[in-house]
């Protein structure tokens, strides 16, 4: 009996905990659907947050992130260098829907210089990052999120110029920093240690530099890098096929492998240069740089074990070791092999596809630029003020925007109704015509002096969201409690403007407090308009962040290596003569040096030459996206502004002919943002991924297949936007009284990114 007791009160237990844990879950999946309710109003965060690097005092600097409050647990202190202390906390500040995180550090004599790098621990995708220095230099770029973090290189926000042989200087010692590639040219060296031995083992290290050196005018003429797992796989299989021939019986010719084994290693090292951020010009002096470095090492490992190898002479230890060296180096190439299919078979999307994948917004069930789930709507939402006021300045336009309340100020707009009322979609038309009338007739906006008048006037019934505002996409009965007017005023300078006063004479009670931000690309404040108060000032000093002129992208001659190609025939011809003479040796020593000499030259001493016949040659894909990397950009920047008369006038300088207007519309479609009102997006970067043909069109120009990225943002109603488009297309080139222009553009992809 007592067992049976036991059992049923055991029983009785279970179930109690179990209704608890049902119980549990119920609130649980309650409180997970109000939170579901609630996120769309995340759904326009696309992951980039905008952020500014500023210059306090000497050593000293502040780092300020834009946040949806919602987000701000993504942030984290960033990580500086050593000789920094960061603040403790971070301060705070509301401006408009965002608010300003702020982080500190100083405490060094030095400041930032170009080697620093800042590591930011944040859960983002990317971070468009704007410096601005206290010699008045303001740069800006966007920086993708890594493994570690999102990785910030001083360098990039305070460029230095530097000269071909500080690149060259700088790269030494990079090709020391990747072990596993470093590891197989180890078994190279030990491969052909072991194989030729003596004198002959270091002339093969000399021929292995050598095929560096035709790397270097591989990647001159064009020809494509190779990606570095595919470069060390070949290099694991040459160390495999030097290992066996050292148990050949007859003497087996490796220079012509060896040769070919060093220009696949170059091409592997400027496949992964390519990555690192180097202008045109920098990649052949950085790829010398990294070449020299590991070159002058395998020699003198070579030099070292060959003396080693001289002095032991055992022959069984030669094959043990030759054995070792195949085995290790096979198992490397079928490991990178391996590797190489596996990352391309589990992931068919690049670095920056992998970057938008990671805005998916997993909390609210859709991507970041998507709509919410079938059948949930997000609420409507009340303006907090009867008014709001953002001013943006921007180096090409100056931008009013209000939001209004439509419940406060059904007086002012003769608007009959209570707070339950319903605006029909019929008069909404009418209703936003006075409203942006009534603004038009009442704001005073003062441009460095002069009285501005807007080339854009439009006012759009508007959403309301935690992280920003959209225009209706289609209009619909606005319940009067909650529906909101944006009246967008934009007006066009002619460069960046010094100082901007807007007069704001709207209160509907005398009590009334209009909130304004102010906004430029260096910064933003709010402060609060009151019937005493109603001027909204900005007063700063944008020259420096003035964007780089639109000018004609001019046809350089080639650079030829002139003292390397005197060189290279003087080797040959004492080569030559080295086996007509007796006695050649010391032909041979000058013939080595003067070859040596070349190659040191080569990314140096170069000398722009025009020859006859020359000029037609099509540049190489380095020099060829150069050219379009600056006329991208002349097109792109001509969109800044808002005359359409002075917008043809800019793109011609960079286009010819009929594809003016074409370039014009296509371009301009691209970067409409969606729901922006007035908006437009301001091109932030212009960035050629990859040019993967050069050749002529037949016409006297020079058609070129190119890939391009276009990242550009908008300040609306003081939130951040953003649009990244990718390209795929063939430009047709043509050099006209001496500069490049644009005669066609076959678009062959067009997808967005961002």
């Amino acid at each position: 009996m007592k067992s049976e007791k036991g059992t049923g009160s055991r029983w009785k237990e279970t179930e109690i905990a179990l209704n608890r844990l049902r119980s549990w879950l119920r609130v649980a999946s309650l409180v997970a659907l109000l939170v579901a309710a609630a996120l769309p109003t995340a759904a326009d965060d696309v992951g980039i947050t905008s952020a500014r690097l500023l210059e306090l005092t000497d050593g000293g600097y502040a780092l300020e992130a834009d946040m949806p409050p919602m987000l701000v647990g993504a942030l984290r202190p960033p990580v500086v260098p050593e000789r920094f202390t960061t603040a403790r906390r971070p301060t705070y500040r509301r401006v408009g829907v965002s608010l300003v995180v702020r982080y500190e550090f100083s405490g060094s004599d030095l400041p930032l210089e170009a080697g620093d790098v800042l590591l930011l621990p944040w859960a983002r995708s990317a971070v468009l990052l704007t410096a601005r220095w206290r010699d008045g230099e303001v740069h800006r770029a966007m920086f993708p999120r890594s493994a570690a973090g999102i990785r910030v290189p001083i360098e990039t926000l305070r460029p230095v110029e530097r000269s071909a042989v500080s690149v060259a200087r700088r790269h030494v010692s990079a090709g020391l920093d990747g072990a596993a590639l470093m590891l197989l040219r180890f078994l190279l060296v030990l491969g052909i240690v072991t194989a030729a031995g003596g004198l002959r083992a270091v002339r093969l290290a000399i021929v292995f530099a050598c095929g560096h050196a035709l790397a270097l005018v591989a990647l001159d003429l064009g020809v494509s890098t190779i990606p570095q797992a595919l470069a060390g796989a070949g290099l694991a299989l040459g160390a495999a096929l030097v290992a066996r021939a050292a148990f050949s019986t007859d003497r087996v010719r490796l220079w012509p492998l060896i040769l070919a084994l060093g220009l696949v290693d170059g091409l592997g090292i400027a496949g992964g240069l390519g990555q690192s951020g180097l202008g045109p010009g920098e990649m052949v002096p950085a790829l010398f740089g990294v070449a020299a470095g590991i070159d002058i090492l395998l020699v003198m490992v070579v030099v070292a074990l060959t003396g080693i190898w001289q002095k032991l002479r055992r022959p069984k230890l030669g094959s043990k070791v030759a054995t070792a060296v195949g085995s290790i180096a096979v198992a490397f190439a079928i490991a990178s092999i391996t590797s190489d299919l596996g990352t391309a078979g589990g992931s068919s999307i690049d670095q920056a596809d992998q970057m938008a994948a990671l805005r998916f917004d997993f909390r609210s069930g859709v991507g970041a630029g998507g709509t919410a789930g079938a059948g949930r709507v997000a609420p409507p939402r009340r303006l907090e003020d009867a008014a709001m006021a953002f001013l943006t300045v921007e180096p090409m336009e100056v931008r009013i925007e209000v939001l209004l309340s439509l419940l406060d100020f059904i007086e002012p707009l003769r608007i009959e109704g209570d707070r339950r009322s319903v605006v029909p979609v019929q008069v909404q038309g009418a209703i936003a015509a006075r409203a942006g009338k009534m603004v038009a007739d009442t704001l005073e906006v003062v441009i460095d002096g002069r009285r501005a008048v807007p080339l854009l006037a439009r006012t759009d019934f508007v959403t309301v969201a935690a992280t920003g505002v959209a225009i209706r996409e289609q209009p619909q009965p606005e319940l009067l409690d909650t529906a909101v007017l944006g009246v967008t005023m934009a007006y066009g300078v002619d460069r960046p403007p010094s100082e901007v006063s807007a007069r704001w004479q709207v209160f509907p009670t005398p009590a009334t407090v209009v909130p304004a931000v102010w906004t430029d690309p260096t910064g933003s404040e709010r402060v609060e308009l009151t019937p005493e108060q109603p001027v909204l000032q900005w007063a700063n000093d944008l020259s420096s962040f003035e964007p780089p002129p639109v000018r004609a992208v001019i046809v350089d001659p080639p650079q030829w290596p002139v003292a390397s190609s005197v060189l290279v025939v003087l080797a040959t011809a004492l080569w030559i003569l080295s086996n007509k003479l007796t006695r050649p040796r010391w032909k041979i020593v000058a013939a080595w040096v003067a070859l040596a000499g070349a190659v040191v030259l080569y990314p140096f001493a170069r000398r722009p030459v025009t020859l006859m016949g020359v000029s037609g040659w099509a540049p190489a894909r380095i020099e060829a996206a150069e050219v379009l990397d600056d006329l991208l950009t002349n097109v792109y920047r001509s969109l800044d502004l808002r005359d359409e008369e002075a917008i043809y006038d800019w793109m011609a300088v960079s286009v010819i002919g009929e594809q003016l207007t074409e370039v014009y519309l296509e371009n301009r479609r691209a970067l409409e943002l969606e729901n922006r009102g007035g908006a437009r997006a301001r091109v932030e970067e212009v960035e050629v991924l990859e040019v993967s043909s050069v050749r002529r069109d037949g016409e006297g120009g020079f058609r070129v297949e190119a890939t391009w990225n276009v990242s550009g943002s908008v300040n609306h109603f003081g939130h951040l936007h953003y649009r990244q488009n990718r390209y795929d297309a063939a430009i047709h080139l043509l050099a006209v009284d001496g500069a490049w222009k644009i005669r066609k553009i076959e678009l062959l992809d067009e997808r967005r990114v961002l």
